[in-house]
């Protein structure tokens, strides 16, 4: 996400990335405080003005003309402020009514976007909201979804480079997606290159059940 003005805490963090991974309206501070401080494991709430002093943190860390204060508002939102994410739904959204070819390179460029698992270096209690379906796993879905949508079109298309590409950026947001093996699986069958398929295996060996790589070793018997 940017842009930082300052290196944020990891309660300060947490504020800031839920407020851009719900950018699409204006939040309370009561709805900010109950995601960041869910009360669980009999963790003791906080009082409103050390609330008040998280977002006056999280102000410093994006500046304030992208954090305003909540004076005379309802709540508080991010303005001009991007993520990862959001310029992923963009392209996606955009691509929906592009031509075929377009469509194609922007949901490619979406792609190029993903860096690896949603939020898997995030292990304090404060990202407890980001690890539920309707963040986390909503991200992961859509990724690994457009990947082998991707990775299909351009098997069609006769790009088998693509398509490959396609499906390791997906598997970068979801290592263990078996929908994605079998579609790499597929596209590395065709090569005649026998230390890719042997690199191939070890590859999913590393992440896979003994029974799912079992199962994709079978694609190669037809």
């Amino acid at each position: 996400m940017s842009p930082t003005y300052s290196p944020p805490g990891e309660s300060v963090k947490a504020i800031v990335t839920f407020l851009a991974l719900h950018n699409d309206r204006v939040l309370t501070l009561g709805e900010i405080q109950t995601a960041i401080w869910p009360l669980v494991d009999g963790a003791n709430d906080i009082k409103r003005p050390v609330m008040l002093n998280y977002m006056a943190d999280a102000r410093k860390v994006v500046g304030e003309q992208h954090l305003p204060t909540a004076s005379g508002r309802s709540g508080y939102r991010l303005v001009d402020v991007s993520s990862d994410w959001a310029q992923f739904q963009q392209l996606i959204k955009d691509a929906a009514t592009a031509s075929k070819n377009e469509a194609l390179a922007l949901r490619q460029r979406a792609l190029r976007l993903v860096r690896g698992v949603p939020f898997a270096g995030e292990n304090s209690r404060y990202f407890t909201w980001a690890l539920t379906p309707t963040v986390t796993y909503n991200i992961i879905d859509t990724v690994t979804a457009l990947a082998h949508d991707v990775a299909k079109q351009s098997v069609l298309s006769g790009d088998l480079l693509g398509a490959d590409d396609a499906l390791r950026q997906g598997l970068l947001c979801d290592p263990t997606s078996l929908v994605l093996w079998e579609d790499l699986t597929d596209i590395v069958l065709e090569s005649a290159d026998a230390s890719r398929r042997h690199f191939h295996w070890r590859a999913a060996e590393q992440v896979l059940g003994p029974k799912d790589v079992e199962a994709l070793r079978a694609r190669e018997l037809g």
